[in-house]
């Protein structure tokens, strides 16, 4: 039985929801986090590859995985404190994280 924790190929797996409920229809969100075909490897161990997602305005986001998986190291692409060695992440400047 698949893990329902953990990403269809062990790497980390994203969960968002949207605090304020649904959105009015029409309304398009402010994307805070846009990640594009994100890699990254530690040494010779691939921790995630072509990860594609967003996070928009008003989104709780959990991140769920094995451990060694790589989610404080997706956590710390986001804080700028390592570099991706594939793809991008963008947000906008000044945004501060919680």
């Amino acid at each position: 039985m698949e893990d329902p924790r953990r990403g269809k190929t062990g790497f980390p797996a994203l969960l968002c929801g949207n605090l304020q409920g649904t959105a009015d229809a029409g309304a398009i969100p402010d994307s805070m986090l846009n990640c594009t075909d994100l890699s990254l490897r530690r040494g010779r161990r691939l921790l995630f590859a072509g990860a594609t997602f967003n996070v928009f305005r008003g989104e709780k986001v959990g991140i769920t995985g094995a451990n060694g998986c790589g989610k404080s190291s997706l956590l710390a692409l986001v804080r700028a404190e390592l570099t991706a060695d594939a793809g991008s992440l963008t947000m906008p400047p000044g945004l501060a994280l919680a």
